[in-house]
């Protein structure tokens, strides 16, 4: 008669929902292959001896009987026993093989009261928990512990499938029967605030259109027969394109990608007649990054290492420059240049706003940039 409550769960899930056989628990847990004496392995398991186990506190050896013997046996005996074992593994913080426990005396000693307040539940009926045994309230409150307790001690990406569906269903036939009303309502906060970090703490893609004003500079050389002399080359521009994060609440790593254009003004560091203004600047600006979050609406500050791809020509001192009656040139720009960039991102909903501050290393010159974007 016992076995056929183990064909169907408490929650109408099957009952190897809550197997202790594959838990993920954050203190160890008793070996499946511990050794116990040939006396120990009993079909049928002693009342008494569970009783002295008990009283003992030897919770251990109850959670190694309960992991070498069949679960059948334990199934088939006295309630006592059953709700000794759940005790004691709960005692361990095996909290599901515990909630599994409990869920069986529910279903053996009270299944009748069982099926009517599910019943109930499901068709959104009150119930009087005033009606009710105190012995069934109370297995129902201690399975919404060891539910919680197994939730709040589990990554939340290795909980059962069942877990959460079966937690809300206590949890509401509790509030349905206004039992232990304070204590549900706290450890209900405690697991939502828990769930809603481990939901946090998951990394998501994310995509996002910018576009930036950036100024930099660029070195060169203005050389002549006598003697050379650097020359800066300013710049400033529009970069417009956007990037692919991969970020949680804590942290986010990206890849980015802009199309630049600009213009330049070119002027010598020292007494050097020889200037240029409207200098046309084309490229691409590609960088990789991380940011830590600072802030709730997810702002933050982090390192990039930009790559700037740029095409700008200078062109040849004309031959009336005073500098250049012996003759005289002035040294092509490099085409790439990479640096180490300090930014900035300050989120408002969708929007944000971006500021960018370094150096470009190959030139050792500096880069400023504002801008704007939006989270797609």
């Amino acid at each position: 008669m016992v076995m056929k409550y183990f064909s169907l769960l408490f929650f109408i899930v099957p009952l190897n929902v809550f197997s202790a056989t594959n838990l993920t628990q954050t203190t160890p847990q008793p070996s499946a292959n511990a050794k116990v004496p040939p006396s120990k392995k009993i079909s049928k398991i002693s009342s008494d001896e569970f009783k002295k186990l008990y009283a003992q506190k030897d919770y251990l050896k109850i959670s190694r009987l309960y992991l070498n013997n069949s679960k059948a046996a334990f199934f088939s005996s006295t309630p006592e026993i059953i709700q000794i074992t759940s005790k004691a593994l709960q005692a361990r913080q095996l909290y599901l093989p515990a909630a599994t426990f409990k869920l069986s005396l529910i279903r053996i000693q009270y299944a009748k009261e069982n099926r009517f307040i599910l019943d109930q539940i499901k068709q959104k009926k009150s119930l009087d928990g005033k009606t009710y045994p105190p012995e069934l309230l109370g297995l129902y409150f201690g399975l919404y512990q060891d539910l919680s307790n197994y939730i709040l001690n589990t990554d939340s990406l290795k909980l059962k499938q069942r877990t959460i569906p079966n937690y809300n269903l206590v949890k509401n036939i509790l509030q349905k029967l206004e039992h232990e009303e304070g204590k549900v309502d706290k450890l209900t906060d405690t697991v939502d605030k828990h769930l809603n970090l481990q939901e946090q703490k998951k990394y998501a893609l994310t995509k996002a259109f910018s576009i930036k004003m950036l100024s930099w500079q660029a070195r060169s050389s203005f050389m002549v027969a006598t003697f050379k002399t650097d020359i800066i080359i300013t710049n400033a521009g529009f970069c417009l394109g956007g990037d692919v994060g991969y970020e949680n609440i804590y942290f986010r790593y990206f890849a980015s990608g802009c199309a630049l254009i600009g213009q330049g003004v070119v002027q010598a560091e020292s007494a050097v007649t020889y200037r240029q203004s409207g200098l046309a600047l084309n490229g691409f600006i590609a960088a990789i990054g991380t940011s830590l979050k600072v802030s709730a609406s997810g702002s933050e500050l982090g390192l990039s290492l930009p790559v700037m791809f740029s095409n700008q020509k200078l062109t040849e001192p004309p031959t009336d420059t005073p500098e250049c009656s012996a003759g005289c040139t002035v040294e092509a720009l490099s085409t790439i240049n990479y640096g180490l960039v300090m930014h900035g991102k300050w989120n408002f909903e969708k929007l944000y706003f971006l500021t960018e501050y370094g150096r470009y290393l190959k030139n050792d010159t500096s880069l400023f940039a504002l801008g704007i974007g939006y989270t797609l």
